[in-house]
C-alpha cells in the first residue's frame, strides 16, 4: 500500500500531467473526475484500514516466526462482559491486552485492577470512542488521549504507551497527535468483525483461517457471545500448538513508561 506522501506526489503529478496535456489537446473532464474518485478511494481506504500503515506506522503484527499470537479486546470495561472474558483467559492461562475507553472506567475500577492483577495489559482507546473521531482536530485527538490516560493513571499508576484509535481510523491529525505524545499506535492483522457478524461461529471460522505466527487478533469485550467465543478460540489455538502471549512481548515494545 502506498503511503500518504507518495500518494499525494503521484496523484499530484498525474493531475499536473493532465493539465499540461490540456494545452495541446482538450482533456475530457471525466478524466479529472475519475482521478479524483480514485484519489478519494485510496485516501478513504488508507484512513479506514490501520494495517495499511498509510498515514502512520502502527504495530499490526509481531515479527516472530514462532507459533505465538496476541489477543486484544477493545471498548471495555463492561461489568457484564469483561469479567467473564477474564474467567476464560484465566482458565487457559492466556494473557491479553484490553484497550479501555476512559469514560467506562469510573465505577469499574475493580475490573481494571483485576485485568492488571491477572497479568494482562491495558491500553488507551480514547476517552469517549466518538464516532466522529476521524474528523477531530489534532488538539481534540490529543485531549481524548490525555484525558483517558489521566483517568487510568490516577487509578492504576500506569503511564500508558499503547494507543489504539477508535475504529482503527488514522489520518495526518492522528499521526501528529500520537507522535507528539509518544504513543505506540497498535493495530491488528486479524480483524474478527465481531461488531458486524452476529454469528459467533462465523467469527471463529474467520479468525481460524487467518491464524499465523505474530498475529494480533482484534475482538471486543462488549458482547455476551465474546467469552464463549474466546473459549473456543483458545481451545483451537491449544490444539494447533499456538501460544497466546502478551502484546508487549510479541511486538517487543514496553506497554508502560
Amino acid at each position: 500500500m502506498l503511503a500518504y506522501r507518495s500518494t499525494n506526489i503521484i496523484f499530484g503529478g498525474l493531475l499536473l500531467g493532465l493539465i499540461a496535456l490540456n494545452f495541446y489537446h482538450p482533456i475530457n473532464g471525466i478524466l479529472y473526475a475519475i482521478l479524483l474518485v480514485i484519489y478519494i478511494v485510496v485516501i478513504g481506504s488508507g484512513s479506514s484500514f490501520i494495517s495499511f500503515n498509510f498515514f502512520l506506522e502502527a504495530y499490526n503484527k509481531g515479527k516472530t516466526q514462532s507459533k505465538e499470537i496476541a489477543i486484544t479486546f477493545d471498548d471495555g470495561p463492561l461489568p457484564e462482559i469483561t469479567p467473564k472474558v477474564l474467567d476464560v483467559l484465566k482458565k487457559f492461562d492466556a494473557k491479553a491486552t484490553f484497550f479501555l475507553i476512559g469514560n467506562r472506567i469510573p465505577g469499574n475500577e475493580s475490573i481494571v485492577h483485576r485485568i492488571l492483577d491477572e497479568g494482562h495489559l491495558i491500553g488507551n482507546h480514547t476517552l469517549n470512542h466518538d464516532k466522529r473521531f476521524g474528523f477531530f482536530s489534532k488538539e481534540k485527538i490529543t485531549e481524548e488521549i490525555l484525558d483517558a490516560n489521566a483517568i487510568i493513571e490516577e487509578r492504576t499508576q500506569k503511564k500508558l504507551r499503547f494507543f489504539r484509535p477508535p475504529f482503527g481510523t488514522t489520518n495526518p491529525k492522528v499521526k501528529a497527535a500520537t507522535e507528539e505524545l509518544g504513543c505506540d499506535v497498535i493495530g491488528w492483522n486479524i480483524r474478527s468483525f465481531d461488531t458486524l457478524i452476529k454469528n459467533p461461529e462465523t467469527v471463529l471460522k474467520r479468525i481460524k483461517k487467518q491464524v499465523a505466527p505474530g498475529a494480533i487478533i482484534l475482538l471486543h469485550d462488549i458482547y455476551p457471545s465474546t467469552a464463549p467465543l474466546v473459549e473456543k478460540l483458545l481451545e483451537h489455538l491449544q490444539q494447533i500448538d499456538y501460544k497466546v502471549v502478551p502484546l508487549d512481548k510479541l511486538i517487543e515494545r514496553n506497554a508502560y513508561e
